[in-house]
Formats: C-alpha cells, sequence, structure tokens
C-alpha cells in the first residue's frame, strides 16, 4: 500500500518518490519532482518547476505555471482530461478561489491611489512607510475574518495580495511575510488585531473627509467605494454566514453615512454669500421699419457676483 500524505503548509521543495502517494494542498515554494511510482494530486500552489517522470502520475487540480513531463499520459488534468501530445501550456484548474478577487483587488488600489493624490496625502503615505495596497489588504483580511477563515477565501486573498500578476497591485514586503498557503495566513496573520478592525473608520478613510472633488463630494466616498467592492468581492468567494453579512454592511453605513456629512457642508465653490438677485430689466421691442428713429435697447442685466472658492482646511489637525 503506498505511503500516504496530505501536506498543508508551506515547503521550499517536494521530491514525491516510488510508492509514495502525496496530496498537496499547500504550497511549494520551489520545485517539485514526481518520480517514476510516484503520485502526486496537486490541489495547492508550487512556483516553481513541476517535473513528471515517466510512470509516475500527476492528478493536477492546482496552480503550477511550469510543468514538464516525460510521457503525458502520465498527467491529468483536473476538468480536462488528459492532455494532448506537445502540449505546452497547462490549463488553470485551481485551487478553488485563486483569482477570485485579483481584478476588483486592483481597481480598488487604483482608486485608492487617485483619492490620495487628489487629497495631496502622499506625505502620509511615505510617513507612515506603507501604500494604499495595505488599506485593501486589511479589509479585505477583516472580510476573511468574521466570514470563515476558508481556504477559498485564504487562497483568493493570496492571490490578489501576494502572487497578483501585477507587480504594483501587490503588498510591499510579500516575500518577507512568509505567506505561501492558507495554513500560513492561519498562523502567521494577527488575527486578533484583525478582527477589530470594524471598530472604528480605517485612519486613511478619516484623513481624506476632509477633502472633496470639484462637486463637493467628500474623497472619502472613493475610499469607501473601492474597500467595500474588494470586501464584498470576497464575501462571495465563499458561502457567507449572515453574521458575516451583517458585520460588514454595518461598516459599510457607517462609512457611508460619515462620507455623506463630509460632503452635505457647503462646498469650496459656495462659501461666500451669493450677491441677490436684480429683477431683470425688459428689453425694448425692436421698432418697425417705418418707425421714425429706432428703439434704444435696454441695458444688459449685470452678471452676479461669484462666490470666491476657498482652499479646504489642511488635515493635519484631523488626523488620527
Amino acid at each position: 500500500m503506498p505511503d500516504e500524505r496530505v501536506i498543508t503548509g508551506t515547503l521550499d521543495e517536494l521530491v514525491v518518490g516510488e510508492g509514495e502517494s502525496v496530496t498537496l494542498r499547500g504550497s511549494v515554494v520551489g520545485d517539485v519532482e514526481v518520480q517514476h511510482g510516484g503520485s502526486l494530486i496537486h490541489e495547492g500552489l508550487i512556483t516553481g518547476l513541476l517535473y513528471v517522470e515517466d510512470g509516475a502520475h500527476l492528478q493536477l487540480r492546482g496552480r503550477a505555471d511550469r510543468v514538464e513531463r516525460e510521457n503525458p499520459d502520465d498527467i491529468e488534468l483536473h476538468g480536462h482530461g488528459r492532455p494532448a501530445d506537445g502540449y505546452s501550456q497547462v490549463p488553470f484548474t485551481g485551487p478553488v478561489g485563486w483569482g477570485a478577487i485579483d481584478a476588483v483587488w486592483g481597481r480598488a488600489v487604483a482608486e485608492l491611489d487617485k483619492a490620495v493624490d487628489s487629497g495631496g496625502l502622499g506625505p502620509y503615505l511615505q510617513q507612515r512607510k506603507e501604500d494604499t495596497t495595505e488599506d485593501v489588504f486589511r479589509a479585505t483580511t477583516a472580510a476573511v475574518a468574521v466570514a470563515g477563515r476558508t481556504d477559498a477565501q485564504l487562497w483568493a486573498l493570496l492571490s490578489a495580495a501576494i502572487f497578483n500578476p501585477a507587480e504594483s497591485a501587490r503588498i510591499r514586503g510579500a516575500g518577507r511575510r512568509r505567506l505561501s498557503s492558507p495554513e500560513d495566513c492561519r498562523e502567521r496573520l494577527p488575527w486578533s488585531d484583525v478582527e477589530r478592525y470594524f471598530d472604528s473608520p480605517p485612519e486613511l478613510f478619516i484623513r481624506l473627509l476632509p477633502h472633496v472633488d470639484r462637486s463637493g463630494r467628500s474623497l472619502a466616498f472613493d475610499c469607501y467605494e473601492a474597500l467595500s467592492a474588494v470586501m464584498r468581492a470576497m464575501l462571495a468567494v465563499s458561502e457567507p454566514t449572515d453574521e458575516a453579512v451583517a458585520a460588514i454592511e454595518a461598516f459599510r453605513t457607517t462609512l457611508r453615512e460619515q462620507a455623506s456629512a463630509a460632503s452635505a457642508g457647503p462646498s469650496p465653490a459656495a462659501t461666500k454669500p451669493a450677491a441677490p438677485k436684480r429683477p431683470r430689466a425688459t428689453r425694448a421691442r425692436a421698432v418697425t421699419a417705418t418707425s421714425a428713429a429706432p428703439a434704444r435697447a435696454a441695458a444688459p442685466t449685470p452678471a452676479r457676483a461669484r462666490a470666491i472658492s476657498a482652499e479646504p482646511e489642511s488635515t493635519d489637525r484631523l488626523c488620527g
């Protein structure tokens, strides 16, 4: 009977020898070799080369970008069957959750970057030594915390935050965090701190509140919309509980109400009272061609006085 193993954590490399049967549900951040007589069910992530000797068996359900094999008949692609002779690319099949929020995550980062630029908060980001990927990461991880921390949710988080195809969308120092598998996330993320995320609005949101766009809309709305989108996308990865949905919706309501209140005051273009309206002068009718002299046109109505716009107050004393 073959020696059966299930790997849920992270390894630097893996060799599946003759007579061994391995199910990989975690990650290998290096190369994997499946030797003659060995069997691998791959449901996780392999970042290096996956090599399959003749007479080995591979069932591929997880992520593996580079696969080399001596005999195509030794490979079974989940949902695709046996690969055709001469195939060069491995169809993407998993793991479940991988890539599920990548697009929403990327848009959220871009929207926060735009809001930060519009509000002139670049120095704040430099001071805290974190970019906006960290704000998206905190919100998404908090959604995972209340939604059950399932493997699918954690793979979605890893795909977007650590292994995102767009390098600019990855969180800074991703490699130093040693997060490569769901088990890594459960063991290394500060869940006690993460669970307090919904207790108060994020600091970036607070700093954006007094800054408005040309319409008088608070830039905090951009933060609210970006974080709402990524949290809701995470809820959709696995079936959420009613409690998880309620927690996130209550948090979203708090942000929306505060952003609305910040937008409800006088806009920068209306801080000075406008001049009172004057009655419109009646234009004289043009006289007919038989008139002895043309009628003089009425004087034009004076233009209304324009309000002098005021620059938004500095947020330095509103920080915290």
